[in-house]
């Protein structure tokens, strides 16, 4: 048999070897090692349809999720709050929201690195905590440039509508229109991708079991109406400035009354 083996060529070799592989049982650890399926890349569809990102965000802690209707819901009472803030005390209420949305830039950066850290080493280890810790204030300053850029946005467009409504509107239910603009734009500014990303990981880990998201939502909605209910009745704090910015003796006041 080897003679004929030889003198046929490599192909009839191959064809040899393969007659001789199939009468040979292959153990079935073999068998098993052969059939079981590589790790897949993030992104693409593992079997069954499921692709890895998914699998490894459902296997994070806090990957519940509301449902759409329920996160509609928090964000409108979280912009209630915003309104209801700015028409109570309209600079402060200001400077609260640019260090909410400086804080939660930050943690997005933060995060974002010690996730992809984990991911290039394929598990965590021990100093991870203590490495994101230190590498918080470097991300404080990456996350500031964004934040300016985009409070300044959301400054500038509610300052236009702020003089207009300043020549004939109402005080209270303006500062209460303008407090739900300076909301709507620092969500939807430039810039504000990352804000709604993390907020809405934010929403799924306050809510850790979705049976009681309709609880939440309603003890929100308590909030806000009762804050609501007292605006009326509150006088506005222009703290640290004695009046609004269009008070007798500022630019904006000669501005306002030219028009």
């Amino acid at each position: 048999m080897p003679w004929p083996l030889a003198r046929s060529g490599a192909g009839s070799e191959a064809e040899a070897i393969t007659r001789v592989e199939d009468r040979v049982p292959l153990p079935a650890s073999a068998t098993t090692r052969l059939n079981v399926p590589g790790p897949t890349p993030p992104g693409r569809s593992a079997p069954g349809g499921v692709t890895a990102t998914s699998v490894e965000a459902a296997r994070r802690p806090g990957a519940v999720r509301l449902s759409r209707l329920q996160r509609t819901v928090l964000l409108l009472e979280l912009l209630g709050l915003c309104a209801v803030g700015t028409a109570l005390a309209p600079y402060l209420a200001l400077v609260c929201l640019a260090l909410l949305v400086l804080t939660v830039r930050t943690v997005s950066w933060t995060g974002e690195a010690a996730r992809e850290r984990q991911d290039l080493r394929g598990r965590r280890r021990w100093y991870d905590l203590p490495l994101t810790a230190l590498s918080t204030p470097w991300y404080l300053l990456v996350a500031a440039g964004g934040t300016v850029m985009l409070v300044l946005w959301a400054g500038l467009v509610t300052g236009v509508v702020a003089v207009v409504w300043a020549v004939a509107g109402p005080l209270t239910p303006g500062l209460l229109v303008l407090g739900g603009l300076l909301g709507l734009t620092l969500w939807w500014g430039p810039g504000a991708a990352r804000l709604r990303r993390t907020t809405h990981r934010g929403l799924g880990l306050l809510v850790v079991d979705p049976r009681v998201g309709w609880t939440v939502v309603a003890a929100l909605a308590l909030v806000v109406g009762a804050l609501v209910w007292s605006v009326p009745s509150t006088p506005v704090s222009w703290t640290p400035y004695p009046g609004p910015p269009w008070r007798p003796g500022t630019a904006l006041h000669g501005l306002v009354a030219w028009f």
